[in-house]
């Protein structure tokens, strides 16, 4: 049934209906932007080492603190939703903390505890290491690796939770399940879409939101005119960019499962959703693109804003109609 027709028909909750997907897709898009939004530092990074430029070293400083708040943001969104909605997992204790049937649970705690950390340390280290830049560049790419890996472990066990053969593999050789998982991950194409959809929508959403804190921190960090003329326009275009990239790697996903899913277990798409789920993200890529052509980027505040909105509710648009197209999926 039609999501809009199930609101109709069905007396639904309304926490059930719209809170539960805008909270959990507002999570997944500060998350997305943590896990995978320091691919533009690491640019950033690798231009100030050959051109040794003031701004991209200024820019990356800015960029990674996004990817900080999107840290916190993501754990206030996420954390209490899932306590409302969701039961309670079991805590391990400490004794069992060791135990190779923990490990699956264990490490990705580790790694969310460590990632934010090492991204901290990087920020700080702008001062205290300001002359070992080798240093801090090995603390940068640290943090950026451990979000990686994180992204990729979150991933896998969303892909294959329900796979009777990886939970058996979970529960007795985590390591032997990681390495069946990557096989057939790498081996089965249909998998390969969602991955990229999810991996491009986080560089989007932290270029989106570095935008924005650009406008709010310039009277608190003023490096001058040309520099935030230069950071608004580099945000533009790493927005543009992987709004693009994930844009077309959100159509590659619902071709992928509308030829591969039967009948049976999908139904057609919503005619409401569909083209909002389409053009919004269009709209992203036109505010991202005036930001860029224009001489003066730092009139387009308003865009700024706007175009981050958009990207959200795209987000979220777009995680709606997969779940009410392709509910088995």
């Amino acid at each position: 049934m039609s999501f809009f027709n199930a609101l109709w028909q069905f007396d639904m909750r309304p926490d059930k209906v719209f809170v539960l997907p805008v909270l959990l897709g507002t999570g997944f898009f500060f998350l997305l932007a943590f896990l995978c939004g320091g691919l533009p530092v690491l640019r950033a990074e690798s231009a100030y080492l050959r051109r040794r430029k003031a701004f991209y070293d200024k820019y990356a400083l800015q960029f990674s603190g996004t990817v900080l708040f999107a840290w916190c943001a993501a754990l206030a969104v996420i954390l209490p939703t899932a306590a409302y909605f969701l039961p309670l997992p079991p805590v391990p204790t400490l004794r069992g903390l060791g135990d190779p049937r923990n490990a699956a649970c264990t490490a990705p705690a580790l790694l969310a505890l460590l990632s934010p950390l090492l991204w901290l340390a990087y920020v700080r280290s702008r001062t205290a290491l300001h002359r070992h830049r080798a240093a801090r560049l090995f603390i940068g790419l640290s943090a950026l690796s451990s979000g990686l890996l994180l992204f990729c472990l979150l991933t896998l066990l969303l892909f294959f939770v329900q796979h009777p053969y990886i939970s058996l593999l979970l529960d007795e050789n985590p390591g032997a399940a990681l390495t069946a998982a990557l096989r057939e991950f790498a081996g089965n194409t249909s998998l390969w879409p969602p991955a990229a959809y999810f991996f491009f929508n986080g560089p989007a959403a932290a270029a989106a939101l570095t935008r924005v804190r650009l406008i709010l921190l310039r009277n608190k960090d003023d490096y001058g005119r040309d520099y935030y003329v230069f950071a608004a326009r580099a945000a533009a275009r790493s927005a543009l960019f992987f709004t693009a990239a994930a844009t077309v790697a959100a159509a590659l996903l619902f071709l992928s499962l509308s030829s591969s899913t039967a009948p049976e277990f999908s139904q057609k798409p919503e005619t409401v959703l569909l083209l909002a789920a389409g053009g919004l993200p269009a709209a992203c890529m036109l505010l991202h693109l005036a930001c860029v052509l224009d001489a003066n980027p730092l009139r387009r505040k308003t865009g700024a804003f706007g175009a981050c909105f958009l990207q959200l509710t795209a987000f979220c648009l777009q995680l709606t109609l997969l779940i009410n197209t392709y509910p088995a999926a």
